[in-house]
């Protein structure tokens, strides 16, 4: 799975990784990622920090064809 982010689908600004916390018992990690100038964004949250992100990342790239 890449790492790298895909643009904006909207404004094709670039996009961030942004609101990495934990949260709860055991520790869930939640990663929000989008584009900040259209306010758009996937949130997720798993068991290890890099579930979250590896999930966050997947969903922010999933183009519609």
């Amino acid at each position: 799975m890449s790492e790298e982010l895909k643009p904006c689908p909207f404004c094709g600004s670039e996009a961030y990784i942004w609101n990495i916390r934990d949260w709860g018992e055991p520790p869930l990690f939640i990663i929000e990622v989008g584009c900040e100038k259209c306010d758009v964004h996937f949130r997720k949250c798993r068991e290890t920090l890099e579930e979250a992100k590896s999930r966050a990342i997947e969903a922010w790239n999933r183009r519609v064809k």
